[in-house]
């Protein structure tokens, strides 16, 4: 990151590092950070990085009161005559349809799946799917865009060490009359140039 800090500095910008859920050391069983610089796009095989597979599914598997099912796709989800949750109609790994009983169901399946299975929850009651009384559900779905950019440099950066994930960066435009923030996230990694302009037609 120190490149990115030394570049923004020129450009008036401040730089300053994102917050991580990267563990620095032992914690609850995991180990700390190796700085191997596989972060993005790969698991942590020592479960430094703080995704939900090695934190709370663990614990919440070790508590006893929870079961996971794997290589399943819920259906819809079901209500009785007052509008209440029953439960979720899901197809396991074996394509057969299984209901699931429950007082309470928690959908977390993102902007995408989450209001397919609300559209999908139809019933007599609900003949426009669940939660959806203003007709919203499943409309004005809003992306994050994001840009990227490319550079050579004459010496090593050592991109490869340590969390890449420390490379990301708040810049700090600063103004005369007020601080604009661009939200930037930013990958120095290193390569073999030559062998890359080799494969690459353009250069």
């Amino acid at each position: 990151g120190v490149l990115l800090e030394v570049g923004a500095k020129k450009l008036g910008w401040r730089a300053l590092p994102a917050p991580m859920a990267i563990a620095s050391r032992p914690y609850k069983g995991r180990e700390a950070c190796h700085n191997c610089g596989f972060c993005w796009y790969f698991p942590c095989e020592w479960g430094a990085k703080s995704g939900t597979n090695f934190t709370m599914v663990p614990e919440a598997l070790a508590s006893g009161r929870c079961e996971l099912r794997s290589e399943c796709k819920a259906r819809l989800v079901e209500t009785d005559d007052r509008g209440r949750v029953t439960g979720v109609v899901y197809f396991d790994g074996d394509r057969r349809e299984v209901r699931q009983r429950a007082r309470a169901v928690f959908l977390c399946a993102n902007g995408g799946e989450t209001p397919r299975l609300l559209l999908m929850s139809k019933s007599n009651r609900f003949q426009d799917g669940l939660a959806n009384s203003s007709g919203m559900v499943g409309k004005h779905l809003m992306f994050n865009g994001n840009t990227g950019a490319g550079a050579e440099f004459e010496h090593e950066v050592n991109g490869y060490k340590s969390a890449q994930s420390h490379l990301n960066h708040i810049l700090t435009k600063k103004s005369s009359k007020r601080k604009r923030q661009l939200g930037a996230m930013n990958q120095i990694a290193e390569c073999d140039v030559p062998a890359v302009r080799k494969m690459l037609p353009y250069t």
